[in-house]
């Protein structure tokens, strides 16, 4: 009979005993509960998402089923928590740091002008598949919502168009699904984003995809 596993707090869970603080780091203090759930499950008995699943979940709209590894949520948690510290926001750090924007002011319309966009490759992915490469489309312009904070159809047809243009031509359908989170499931209000998943994308493509968006 296996013993009995020892019960710890969520900010203990997956640290090695000796490495145990004597308090909750400020990085995991006022976490969700599902974070909380996710923090005091081991790596070891985390599973991974299947693409199957991950198509399942966006066109079912159940996008809450998304987590990170524990133990990348708790890196995740702290790096949050330190580029807030450092530029005020996490939105600051995204717009100074990772776009290299000025300023927000887009150019034209949704997706009328390269500048106003930039891809990149989330830093932070979730537990998924590893042959999807999860993409993060940053952009300036908003896009219509309606009183439920979803996208409205004109918006919808903006970004199925841009979607058509930029990534079905080199990709087949099937293997690519886009969401958008809103609300609380989204961990950087203040710079519009939406998400892009490719499944088994051909690295040149991706290169390629990057550098264009980076030029």
């Amino acid at each position: 009979m296996k013993p009995e596993r020892e019960h710890v707090p969520y900010w203990l869970a997956n640290v090695p005993k000796r490495d145990w603080p004597a308090e909750c780091p400020p990085h995991l203090r006022g976490l969700s509960d599902k974070d909380k759930k996710t923090l005091s499950t081991r790596d070891a008995d985390f599973r991974r998402l299947s693409w199957a699943e991950v198509k399942e979940i966006i066109g079912a709209g159940q996008l809450g089923r998304f987590a990170r590894l524990p133990s990348d949520l708790r890196r995740y948690r702290h790096h949050i928590w330190e580029q807030t510290n450092r530029f005020g926001s996490i939105s600051a750090y995204i717009v100074k740091e990772v776009l290299a924007w000025s300023d927000l002011t887009p150019k034209a319309g949704p997706f009328q002008h390269p500048n106003d966009i930039q891809i990149l490759l989330n830093n932070w992915p979730y537990y998924i598949d590893a042959k999807v490469v999860h993409f993060v489309v940053w952009h300036k312009f908003r896009l219509d919502e309606d009183s439920t904070g979803q996208l409205t159809s004109t918006a919808r047809k903006q970004v199925l168009e841009f979607m058509a243009s930029t990534f079905y031509p080199r990709i087949p359908p099937e293997n690519v699904t886009w969401f958008r989170n809103t609300g609380t499931l989204k961990s950087v209000d203040a710079v519009e984003h939406f998400h892009v998943m490719v499944y088994d994308a051909d690295p040149a493509f991706v290169e390629e995809l990057l550098s264009s968006c980076t030029s």
